[in-house]
């Protein structure tokens, strides 16, 4: 014959006890306080014969009958398994450097001098280590059987382009000499390319693999293309910087109506006047944007005390904000979330589209990429808003994908954001 069934509850003479789903508890009380007649033994019996071979606490088995407790108490517990201890990356190297800002005062003063977006490193120098999860010990139900730990998550080596990786894939160092930068949240060594006065006719345009670090202006008519970062410690005239990681300008941008700032990550200045800004996270200014094309794929940012947008068209995925937006003379400024404004109208037609396409039996999976895209892209839209700390003059239009309001009077404070494709403001609820 088979071995009996265990059960999950039973009764000793009054006493009924059960376990937990989980199989971690077993809870105890007294039926009948008129004719409990178990002992502490008896219900251990019940428990052991039932397969329950957790430690029984018999104190509280036996004030439970003494007491006659019909409300219950538990009187035996599995042992749970301990958590893992995560893996960890060290750093030998400051990563909040990597994305220092910089430093501003009570009065809304920055000083640019206290960057430092380069760390300098030697070949052969660690910058970064592996260390392993520590997996967790296994627990016990209260039958017994074994609960393993919950697996650890693993770590991966964060590095890229310029560190080599020793120690069976657990340390990384500089491959190279020249600066460490992050890139995709990986730890980079990029070779610097110093150039010690203006970008102009002595120096010729540039080109080159790795960072640039330019210790006065860029002259008009001239290019800088990186595939690290730049740092300009003077002016950019009406010039071309393109960087395939961060800009850094220390002193303003006078674009001129042809000059064009193209990152891949950031773009950090003090001022920008009459030019194209493009930047694959955030645009963050000091000061003021005037008659300015921005775009960003993250966020606009002008953070001084008196900082303005005005004039030019200012477009960023996930929210901008200023302190003030316009002018009082009503110059036309348009601030728009999302890099489409008909995004909706389009979705639409390629919903139609795929649709059409299904029912002949022909499914365009490129289509139903982009659609899902468009519906991505829509969806941070909607989440996004635009903050005025200031004030918001008339002649600005604030535009969301499908909605869109015209400023006609100054107002004070305005937290912009669109809903049912309309376009409030937070401030007025």
């Amino acid at each position: 014959m088979g071995e009996e069934p265990k059960q999950t509850v039973g009764s000793v003479k009054g006493v009924y006890w059960a376990v937990s789903d989980d199989g971690m508890l077993v809870a105890c009380k007294v039926e009948d306080p008129e004719n409990v007649q178990a002992t502490p033994t008896e219900v251990t019996r019940s428990l052991l014969k039932n397969g329950i071979t957790a430690e029984v606490d018999l104190l509280a088995l036996t004030q439970l009958i003494e007491q006659k407790n019909t409300s219950g108490a538990v009187i035996a517990r599995g042992e749970a398994p301990t958590p893992p201890t995560p893996g960890k990356i060290e750093f030998y190297v400051d990563p909040s450097l990597l994305d220092q800002s910089p430093v501003m005062d009570e009065s809304g003063n920055v000083d640019y001098k206290s960057l430092k977006m380069f760390q300098s490193v030697v070949k052969g120098e660690p910058l970064v280590r592996k260390h392993d999860p520590v997996p967790g010990q296994r627990g016990m139900d209260v039958f017994g059987k074994t609960i393993p730990p919950k697996e650890p998550d693993s770590v991966f080596l964060p590095v890229g382009d310029g560190v080599e990786i020793l120690e069976n894939g657990y340390l990384g160092v500089a491959a190279v000499d020249g600066a460490v930068t992050k890139i995709h949240e990986r730890l980079c060594v990029m070779e610097i390319f110093h150039v010690s006065g203006d970008v102009s006719y002595k120096s010729g345009n540039i080109d080159f693999n790795g960072s640039v670090d330019i210790s006065r202006d860029v002259l008009s008519g001239f290019k800088v293309k990186a595939t690290g970062d730049v740092v300009i410690r003077g002016v950019v005239e009406a010039a071309e910087i393109e960087a395939e990681g961060n800009i850094e300008i220390l002193g303003g941008f006078q674009g001129g109506g042809r000059g064009k700032l193209l990152a891949g990550g950031d773009i950090k200045l003090r001022f920008a006047n009459d030019g194209h800004i493009e930047a694959g996270n955030d645009v963050v200014v000091q000061s003021q944007l005037q008659n300015c094309e921005v775009i960003a794929r993250n966020q606009v940012r002008v953070e001084g005390g008196k900082g303005t947008i005005v004039g030019g068209r200012v477009r960023a995925e996930n929210g901008i904000v200023t302190t003030n937006l316009g002018s009082k003379m009503g110059v036309k400024t348009t601030i728009q979330i999302g890099m489409d404004r008909d995004l909706p109208d389009k979705i639409e037609a390629a919903r139609e589209i795929v649709a059409a396409t299904a029912k002949v039996g022909m499914v365009n999976e490129n289509r139903k990429q982009d659609l899902q895209a468009m519906m991505a892209s829509l969806k941070k839209s909607q989440e996004a808003e635009i903050e005025v700390k200031d004030t918001v003059y008339q002649g600005v239009e604030i535009v969301f994908p499908g909605a869109s309001l015209e400023v006609r009077d100054a107002i004070r404070r305005a937290v912009y954001y669109t809903e049912k494709w309309k376009v409030f403001n937070r401030s007025n609820e």
